[in-house]
């Protein structure tokens, strides 16, 4: 068997990337790389299928890559799935760049073709060389560690069963077995940042150093290892500082040997960006809120959480209660009934359950979140209080703020504040022979 093919099987078995008798998709573009790695792979024995995109950029270009592709499969004996993209229109409708239009093309038509064939992968020619170019562009672009590892043997269902050869080894392949490829014009000019780093800047590079790709592979490699070191540490981490799954305790955080990374490791992948990182690591305040796309982080009472930013501002209509019954509100079963006050009678001391003077309250009532402004005289005190500082005196949670729901009365006056107290208005003063409205909830039902 040729080196190089040799090479490719035990990196395949090395990171079990294939299984012989599973159908894999292979990308075709019809350049060097990807008729390499079909050749290559239908040489082992695998079972593949071709995908070639033609994104009509290129004119003539297009279509004579699209023939050769088709009448290079039928030679192999492989079938060949083929699709022409519209890609200027698609950039312009969606405002990216051809490049970027290009890709997403390519990838959604790979994954719904894999879907389609039952293929256990997509394979992708991406090579020693592109490793190089791409940890270049991470840097060049900002990147962290995770940059600086390049791409990956597998990432989901693309597989890159290339990443130990060359460029020049897999040319010399074909060399050696005679079979033709196609040169990309659009590779040879420097008009994109991949083009750029490829014809100018790596040139370059190995003339102060001709082993530069070499030491950036090396680099990659040593990186790995020191990555699985920092993983192993951030899960220890993580598990110290955890009170329960996406809170944690801010103060065993801020103690960390780097809070900062800790922070980064645990929100990137929700979103955050490092300048609201920095500011989570140096906030002294008593509660203090992020966002991202789909997150909210909030630290508050030495806490930090993690929430779903939907949930967190969910909102709820306020609901008419028109008369006593039964009502279901988002989660919660409210029952609202009328009791006389007898002279053995008990004031329930549960906190979802309250009674109230009837004589003093006006049907309809209201059950909402409560806004910005409430105010309320808590049961016992005198005074009214925002609703807003009687929850931070009572340590309620952030997020149990927002959700915070509130009974009001015909006019708009809060009559309870769920779960904690009733406004001292209409509390049943004693000796009073009137009716009582009971309010209670339960929040257990489903």
């Amino acid at each position: 068997m040729n080196r190089i093919a040799d090479s490719i099987e035990k990196y395949i078995l090395k990171h079990h990337l294939m299984i012989k008798g599973e159908t894999y998709l292979v990308g075709l573009s019809g350049g060097a790389d990807s008729v390499a790695l079909t050749c290559l792979l239908h040489r082992l024995g695998y079972r593949i299928h071709a995908a070639h995109c033609n994104f009509q950029l290129r004119g003539s270009e297009s279509i004579r890559d699209e023939k050769f592709c088709k009448e290079f499969a039928d030679k192999l004996g492989i079938p060949i799935h083929i699709v022409r993209f519209e890609t200027v229109s698609y950039a312009l409708s969606h405002k990216v760049s051809i490049e970027m239009a290009a890709r997403d093309l390519r990838y959604d038509f790979f994954e719904q073709t894999r879907r389609e064939t039952g293929a256990k992968g997509i394979c992708v020619a991406h090579h020693k060389d592109d490793q190089v170019e791409t940890v270049l562009l991470h840097l060049v672009r900002g990147t962290g560690i995770d940059g600086l590892l390049g791409m990956k043997p597998q990432n989901g269902f693309i597989l890159r069963p290339l990443l130990e050869v060359s460029r020049h080894e897999l040319v010399e392949y074909l060399d050696e077995i005679g079979q033709d490829y196609i040169v990309d014009s659009s590779n040879l000019t420097d008009d994109v940042q991949r083009n750029k780093l490829r014809l100018n800047i790596i040139p370059a590079l190995e003339d102060i150093n001709p082993a530069f790709k070499e030491h950036v592979i090396r680099m990659t490699e040593h990186l790995g290892e020191a990555q699985l070191v920092i993983d192993n540490s951030f899960r220890q981490d993580k598990e110290t500082c955890m009170i329960k799954p996406d809170s944690y305790d801010w103060n065993k955080v801020k103690s960390l040997v780097s809070p900062a990374f800790f922070l980064w490791k645990l929100l990137s992948p929700k979103g955050f960006n490092r300048s609201q990182i920095a500011e989570m690591v140096s906030n002294h305040k008593g509660t203090a809120t992020w966002y991202s796309a789909e997150n909210v982080v909030v630290i508050n009472q030495n806490i930090l959480q993690v929430l779903n930013r939907a949930e967190w501002e969910s909102d709820l209509s306020p609901v008419l209660i028109p008369s006593s019954g039964s009502y279901v509100i988002g989660k919660k079963l409210f029952k609202f009934m009328e009791s006389d006050i007898s002279a053995d009678f008990i004031v329930p001391k549960a906190p979802n359950h309250v009674c109230v003077s009837r004589d003093k309250i006006g049907f309809p009532l209201t059950i909402r979140h409560i806004k910005d402004g409430d105010r309320f005289t808590p049961f016992g005190m005198k005074g009214t209080k925002l609703v807003s500082d009687y929850l931070k005196d009572v340590k309620a949670a952030p997020q149990s703020r927002r959700q915070q729901l509130v009974v009001t009365d015909s006019v708009g006056h809060i009559i309870w504040l769920v779960g904690y107290r009733i406004d001292d208005h209409y509390n049943i003063r004693k000796g009073s022979t009137a009716v009582a409205l009971s309010i209670e909830y339960d929040e257990s039902i489903s």
